[in-house]
């Protein structure tokens, strides 16, 4: 029964540490997505902005 315990606690450090790997890969992935898709468009936006608002100050 101990040797199956021993054997058991490794794998479960072992699948704890993938499942935050893969956690941390995820994260890096959606914000490397968010910013390669969301912060262009923001970026034009805000530009347009204050553009328009320079027009609308002179």
């Amino acid at each position: 029964m101990t040797r199956g315990k021993i054997v058991l606690v490794p794998l479960m450090l072992l699948v704890m540490l993938l499942f935050v790997v893969v956690a941390v890969v995820v994260v890096v992935a959606v914000v490397a997505a968010l910013l390669v898709f969301v912060v262009p468009p923001l970026t034009a936006m805000l530009l347009a902005l204050v553009k328009r608002l320079m027009a609308a100050k002179h």
